[in-house]
């Protein structure tokens, strides 16, 4: 009886889907979050701690008045081996003034992560952004706080067999 819970136990935890508790998060930028720049940029490079999807992304910069100022060909870097990296190219002439890059990522989880950081361009002061780094929750096997129900399950059925198992040894003893 005691082999049979072993195994049952060995079968339960190892039959368990991979979940990943990790989401991607952002872990540099070119500019960096919070820089002030003496001339604009002619690109916006992130960069990730996971592999990033590339269906789906979008990746923008947007002025203090909200306007556009990258030319829409927000991507993730194919030349990145890794998928890794994100590139927006950003329109000539920026002026002095405060600047929100904006993205929204899913990563190799399956995740939908969000996020924006700020820059500025002269004497202008850096924006802060209102939308800080944010995952949009799947349905992993996992509760908010990442514990594992599946296997607080397992730990369950498995005291109750190794019960049942101990009652009916002292029964016949």
């Amino acid at each position: 009886m005691k082999r049979l819970i072993a195994l049952l136990a060995l079968v339960i935890i190892f039959a368990q889907p991979g979940v990943s508790s990790a989401h991607s998060k952002l872990v540099s930028s070119t500019p960096a979050d919070g820089s002030k720049l003496a001339s604009a940029p002619s690109e916006v490079v992130l960069t990730f701690n996971d592999e990033l999807e590339s269906e789906g992304v979008k990746l923008s910069v947007t002025d203090a008045s909200g306007a556009v100022v990258d030319t829409g060909d927000g991507r993730v870097d194919l030349a990145d081996l890794e998928r890794k990296t994100m590139r927006v190219s950003l329109k000539s002439g920026l002026s002095t003034g405060s600047y929100t890059v904006s993205w929204s990522v899913t990563g190799s989880d399956g995740h939908e992560v969000t996020g924006a950081i700020g820059f500025a361009v002269g004497d202008a002061a850096v924006p802060t952004p209102a939308q800080p780094d944010h995952h949009t929750p799947g349905l992993p096997a996992t509760g908010s706080n990442g514990f594992n129900v599946g296997m607080l399950l397992a730990a369950i059925i498995i005291f109750m067999a190794a019960g049942v198992a101990l009652r009916r040894r002292s029964v016949r003893a």
